[in-house]
Formats: C-alpha cells, structure tokens, sequence
C-alpha cells in the first residue's frame, strides 16, 4: 500500500466575501487505493529486490503515486525529479512473523508512523508550513512475491502536487526544505478556482501556486481554548470561531483593515477528534 501525506486538503471548503457562509464542496478524503499489487509474477523464481537508498532521485507522475510498489530506474538529482527517497527502513522480526501477509494494517501503520516522522525531520518548519504546503510523501514496498522472499524493506519518498494535475520538480537535497520561510512558490498551496456552493460551478483543484490560481493558502489559525481535551464545540460554533480568526488572518496577509474575500477550510468532528484544531485561510487572488 502507498500512503501519501495530504494536509492541504480534504476538509470542507467554503466561499465567503467578508463574513457570508457557504456550504460544503468537498467530500471527506479520498478513499485509499487499492491494495492489489500492480506486477504480475514471471515464470521462476522471483527476484528479491535490492534495498533501496536514501537520496536516491526519480522522475515520478502523480499515476506512480497509487500503486503499491513501483521499480522506477533511478536519476540524476542533479537533473530534474519529482520524488527524493529520504528514508529507508526494514519491518522489524518480530511484526513480520506475527502478520497474516504484507498487506497486513500492522505493517502499514508501522511504516505511516515512521515515514510521517522522518519527513518532519526532513524537511523541518511547522505545523502550517506543511499544512499551506503540497509537499508530502508516498510510501512503497516489496511486491507480495518479493516479500516471500525475504524482503523486508520500505521506502519513503518526499513529492510536491500527489493531490494536483502533475508532480513538481523538486530541489537536489529536501533537507530542511522549510527551514527557510522564503520557499519558493511551487511548493505553496494554491486552489484553481474560487470556492462556490452554486451547483454546477466548476469547483476546481488544489496545484502549485507557481501555476495559474485563483487562491492562495496563506496560513492556518488555532482553534478552541487551546486545551487538548476538549471536545468538539459543535460545526457552527466552530466554524464562527474559524471564520472570524482566518478574516483576521487574510486582512493581516494583505495589510489592509478588510480581509476581501476569502475561503476557509475547518475541521468537523472526525477531524477535531483526530487532533486536528486549526483551520486553513485561504485568500482570493485571482491570479
């Protein structure tokens, strides 16, 4: 299975011009791909694929992002790729002996947990500059006839765009990719259209804000009373509170006493049990 890392999206969205509310326009994240590995097994014995290299470059599309495996040759990272291999690892014994097969959730939850924490490490920031970000990562494994033969390991990636038309080219070394605040526009989160609760109006997509847009993300504010327990204050409370703190957020962004028009993700009660208190100001630039 590949996992990929999708902070951007997948709350609801909603248009506002100064305080107006709109209804949803997005569904809950997507589902996760199929499971079904992707190679079919040759006449003989397979082959038990080598361990793969932290640094390693590839040119990777957004179709390479699904499927559970993927065999792409190795590039240059001093010419272009979209995907960086940034950490390796081996399930332990252990786990291995106790799962029921390579799709087993033991396994998976194991390499999401240790794929998520390197690539914090990896590319450093914060919390908003992953969330205002479409820099993520995709995870790939053995194939099932690889694993029966021995092969334990799983690769990490880091990628920019899995939720957009294309995957962007991605600098030679990810390493503290957002260290600096100043990081280039092709890894910032821009939507392509301006969000509408009108039926039938193109509700558009998430893509690079080096591409044309309509939409910027220009941060995320913190909701509730900053307290981890407690509960969820209910979809209307929540979203005021949003509303109020991201027209702050878009006025301040733009330096101007009205925030004009903007947009807003929110979390819903799935969500904010999950974890997740902040919301996503997004504002209109129609650029």
């Amino acid at each position: 299975m590949v996992r990929v890392r999708s902070l951007a999206v997948g709350l609801a969205l909603v248009a506002l011009a100064g305080c107006a509310k709109s209804g949803d326009l997005v569904a809950d994240e997507p589902a996760e791909p199929s499971q079904s590995p992707t190679t079919t097994q040759t006449t003989g014995a397979p082959i038990l694929a080598p361990e793969p290299q932290v640094g390693t470059c590839r040119q990777l599309t957004v179709a390479d992002i699904a499927p559970p495996t993927n065999d792409t040759s190795p590039v240059p990272c001093a010419k272009a790729h979209t995907a960086v291999t940034y950490y390796v690892d081996q399930w332990p014994k252990r786990m291995v002996q106790a799962a029921s097969s390579i799709d087993d959730k033991t396994l998976q939850d194991y390499v999401m947990a240790k794929c998520d924490s390197a690539w914090r490490d990896t590319v450093g920031g914060s919390l908003e500059d992953w969330v205002i970000s479409i820099v993520s990562w995709a995870w790939y494994r053995p194939t099932p006839e690889q694993f029966a033969e021995g092969a334990r390991w799983f690769r990490c990636d880091v990628v920019a765009g899995q939720n957009t038309e294309r995957l962007e080219d991605l600098p030679r070394s990810v390493n503290g990719l957002f260290d600096n605040n100043d990081y280039p526009d092709t890894f910032h989160a821009c939507w392509t259209k301006v969000f509408s609760d009108q039926q039938g109006v193109d509700e558009g997509t998430l893509t690079s804000c080096a591409r044309k847009h309509q939409q910027r993300a220009i941060g995320i504010v913190q909701l509730g009373n900053g307290k981890n327990d407690q509960q969820y204050p209910g979809a209307d409370a929540t979203f005021n509170q949003a509303n109020e703190l991201c027209a702050d957020a878009v006025a301040k962004w733009r330096k101007e006493k009205e925030p004009g028009q903007f947009g807003l993700q929110w979390p819903r009660r799935n969500e904010w049990n999950g974890g997740e208190r902040y919301a996503t100001c997004w504002a209109v630039t129609r650029d």
